[in-house]
């Protein structure tokens, strides 16, 4: 029982150094069982980092970002489309549950600028045209209103529904089918910084869940305990 408990208590650990840290450990359980409990939403969350980064991206160590690093884009199109694969970011996204989804992003400007608060996204699953501006909605103007970014705080925004004040018309993502999807982002001013990425058929997640999602639920550390506790047994058998 003893060995059992510790290392269930080092998966817990391990998991809280690598995500985003919470003011307080009843806080995180409260947002993860909110998550857990709700029927009717499916989530899926990522870090940005996660992705398959063109070469005109780059992972940057942060301490206070989630997962403990963001990505940046070294590139400058400043198109109406990124213009080269190299300044684009794809994710493989498994869906298990069919629905119309939600995105938000976690995101930090690179500097205090209008030249430093735009990228792209994709408007569809699939491999987009870097060089279609249909293909892609372009936020700009995050540091004004209504994202209001800044250079020294990460924060959440629906980019789906809040509308960035110099940008397109968000779009939201249709899944019919369940299995894997692609999705990308694209460069359109350097070292605008993202840290993570959620997909939600909830269109109104806090900023407590939206993190809460990033972190394993507390069962998820147990199952890691018993997966080890049953290889300890097998081992010494």
């Amino acid at each position: 029982f003893s060995l059992f408990m510790d290392s269930a208590a080092n998966n817990q650990s391990k998991n809280k150094k690598m995500k985003m840290h919470l003011k307080t450990h009843s806080a995180l359980i409260l947002s993860a069982s909110l998550l857990a409990g709700s029927a009717s939403a499916a989530t899926i969350a990522f870090e940005a980092e996660s992705g398959t980064l063109g070469s005109d991206y780059e992972t940057v160590s942060d301490t206070n970002a989630s997962g403990g690093s963001f990505i940046r884009s070294t590139a400058r199109p400043n198109s109406e489309a990124p213009n080269l694969t190299s300044a684009t970011v794809s994710y493989s996204i498994d869906f298990t549950e069919v629905g119309t989804y939600f995105v938000y992003a976690l995101m930090q400007l690179g500097a205090d600028d209008d030249v430093k608060d735009t990228f792209h996204y994709a408007a569809d699953f699939g491999t987009p045209i870097v060089t279609e501006d249909a293909d892609w909605i372009k936020v700009n103007g995050a540091r004004k209103t209504p994202f209001l970014l800044t250079a020294t705080d990460y924060k959440w925004v629906n980019i789906s529904t809040v509308v960035s004040a110099d940008g397109e018309a968000p779009v939201t993502f249709s899944v019919t089918g369940t299995g894997t999807q692609t999705w990308q982002i694209g460069a359109r001013e350097d070292l605008f910084r993202h840290d993570a990425f959620v997909f939600s058929t909830e269109n109104n997640l806090s900023d407590a869940d939206l993190n809460a999602a990033l972190i394993p639920e507390p069962g998820t550390a147990l199952l890691g305990g018993l997966g080890m506790l049953a290889l300890l047994r097998r081992r010494r058998n």
